[in-house]
């Protein structure tokens, strides 16, 4: 991505393993990722999709992604609102 990335705004990381299921754990690994290219460039907008949780969100921003993509996390939820409210707190 190197040769690209001052041509580019925006990259969208997979963060499990097969994508298209719901539910699916986040892998780690990914956060070296996310590391790695928020050193090359801080204005890219870093997208993070797949297993993200209030348990992790916290690490996965401090990686420096700013975007997460949530969908299992939102609709396991007995409370939508309160859940979105959590993860805007981030």
């Amino acid at each position: 991505i190197t040769p690209v990335l001052s041509e580019i705004d925006f990259v969208h990381l997979m963060s499990v393993r097969e994508i298209g299921y719901h539910g699916k754990k986040f892998e780690e690994e990914v956060l070296e990722k996310i590391k790695s290219l928020r050193a090359l460039s801080s204005s890219v907008t870093i997208s993070v999709d797949g297993g993200i949780t209030l348990d992790n969100k916290d690490k996965i921003i401090s990686a420096g992604a700013n975007r997460l993509v949530v969908g299992q996390a939102l609709w396991s939820t007995p409370d939508l609102a309160a859940t979105i409210n959590a993860f805007r707190r981030s």
